[in-house]
């Protein structure tokens, strides 16, 4: 266990302008990994900065600093842990009034603590989940937390009754077969969960089965699954469904013309009482610029490619990962976006023993999910397309799980996309008559004279409320400068960001 130490905060109240982002204020929090790491945008109740504070011989907590609209600290509030749980996760409600935190042991049991914002207490309750259960995801409904995860090599559904902290294994079709849960979509409204998942006994797309399952907030069926009905030579990859209204919903996701894991397109499908009503793909060969990520030469040969394929009427003509949001309706139609991601590895050297003596191998490792780019679509409302653009992402950050990194704002007369990459927050706009651009607007800068940032660790922005933003990540900077500040300071920061 570490010492405790004095974590020592300097709120910085200032205004500095970086062309079309201003930077109304920043808090600097010096990382000795207490109490911070995590930041929670609450709307007009705040932001929430939390993380463990570890504690010699006694047991750990963990520090909710709950800061106003201007970073003036509003609470401070902590939670035990009890010892060897570690964090699985935390989430917040709709309506950003209580934040959820889930820790666990090795023996699947749990904590489930939670913060109201409004009233500022705390809460926790415990409970088991299935023994060896590993969570990969967590969705709220209302006052149930449901967490999908891995037990015995199997992918398993459980719900917790949030005030009870009763906890229950969710059934899902598939029994017995190799199963995936892919998405998971509250309704808060109708107090239904819809739960997608694919499933089949073998390993090519064409031996699984897509549905889409609808539970209440006990982990009970209200409605019979539906499947997706394809047209022929198109495969389903991915799902996840966006709720427009009662038993109205839409689903999309990334399709295969080849039945390879290898996406071709995306698609989207209307379902309203249990009909589907319309189904509608969109190859990446027939979206503008999809390929602009590549290098001159590199896309003056898929190009050869793609119009020899055409050619011989082939439909797989480009293959990519792509992870897909929750579709929009801006300006009378749908706007689908999608963020296309990559593998990459790298070399790890290791050191083995011959005969006693040392001999140097290298091994190739996982290094993360690059994403090059994004492409954005909207349709009408059947579903036909009437434009589409591509933008280059191009994130510092390499994540080792597929994420969503792109944040949307509109309103009546235009729709912004946001995302960060190091310390710069960059934009996509689409205006009202399809008018679309793009906008670096700027670094993210310290704000002391002679600030120089010898490094900045990973990066997350969210939106808040109104046109500002939360900025947040660690740095290490130096200041021979000023002598109000250390030399050397390495410092957790969270930047309220205005977009001009």
């Amino acid at each position: 266990m570490k010492q405790l130490f004095f974590v020592a905060i300097t709120l910085l109240l200032f205004t500095k302008n970086f062309g079309q982002i201003t930077q109304v204020a920043r808090k600097e929090i010096e990382l000795d990994d207490e109490g911070v790491g995590n930041t929670t945008p609450v709307g007009d109740k705040g932001v929430l900065v939390h993380g463990r504070v570890e504690r010699t011989g006694e047991p750990d907590v963990w520090r909710i600093t709950q800061l106003d609209e201007s970073f003036f600290e509003k609470n401070v509030a902590t939670i035990s842990i009890p010892d060897k749980y570690y964090e699985v996760g935390n989430i917040k409600s709709e309506d950003n009034k209580m934040l959820y935190l889930l820790f666990a042991n090795k023996k699947s049991q749990f904590q489930l603590s939670s913060y109201n914002t409004v009233t500022l207490q705390t809460n926790s309750v415990t409970g088991a989940m299935p023994p060896k259960f590993y969570v990969t995801g967590m969705a709220l409904l209302n006052n149930s937390l449901f967490l999908k995860g891995v037990m015995k090599k199997d992918q398993v559904l459980v719900v917790i009754d949030c005030g009870s902290g009763k906890s229950s294994i969710v059934v899902l079709p598939g029994a017995g077969l190799k199963m995936t849960i892919q998405d998971m979509e509250p309704d808060n409204k109708q107090g239904i969960m819809a739960v997608s998942v694919v499933y089949g006994k073998g390993k090519k797309v064409t031996d699984k089965i897509f549905q889409t399952c609808f539970f209440n907030a006990s982990g009970e069926k209200v409605d019979e699954p539906f499947k997706i009905q394809n047209e022929p030579g198109k495969y389903t990859i991915s799902s996840s469904v966006t709720w427009l209204s009662k038993n109205h919903f839409l689903v999309s996701g990334s399709y295969s013309s080849d039945a390879d894991y290898g996406a071709n397109g995306i698609y989207v499908a209307e379902f309203e009482n249990g009909d589907q009503k319309f189904i509608k793909y969109h190859n990446f060969a027939d979206l503008k610029n999809f390929l602009n990520y590549l290098s001159k030469n590199k896309q003056a040969k898929m190009q050869k490619k793609i119009a020899k394929k055409k050619e011989k009427g082939q439909d797989n003509i480009i293959e990519a990962s792509i992870t897909t949001h929750p579709i929009y309706e801006f300006n009378g139609e749908y706007v689908l976006i999608g963020e296309v991601y990559f593998a990459t590895y790298r070399q790890e050297a290791y050191t083995t023993y011959v005969n006693g003596k040392p001999q140097t191998n290298y091994r190739t490792v996982f290094d993360g999910y690059q994403y090059s780019h994004a492409t954005v679509i909207t349709m009408d409302k059947s579903g036909n397309k009437s434009s589409d653009y591509c933008f280059e992402m191009w994130l510092s950050y390499k994540p080792f799980s597929v994420i969503k990194n792109l944040r949307g704002v509109y309103t009546a007369d235009e729709m912004r996309l946001f995302f960060s990459t190091g310390t710069e927050l960059k934009s996509m706009t689409i205006k009202k008559g399809n008018v679309y651009s793009e906008s670096n607007l700027g670094k993210i800068e310290t704000e002391k004279e002679g600030d120089k940032v010898k490094w900045t660790g990973f990066t997350e922005s969210y939106y808040w409320y109104d046109n500002y933003f939360i900025c947040y990540g660690s740095q290490r900077i130096k200041n021979t400068e000023d002598n109000s500040v250390k030399k050397k300071r390495t410092v957790f920061f969270v930047s309220k960001i205005k977009v001009n």
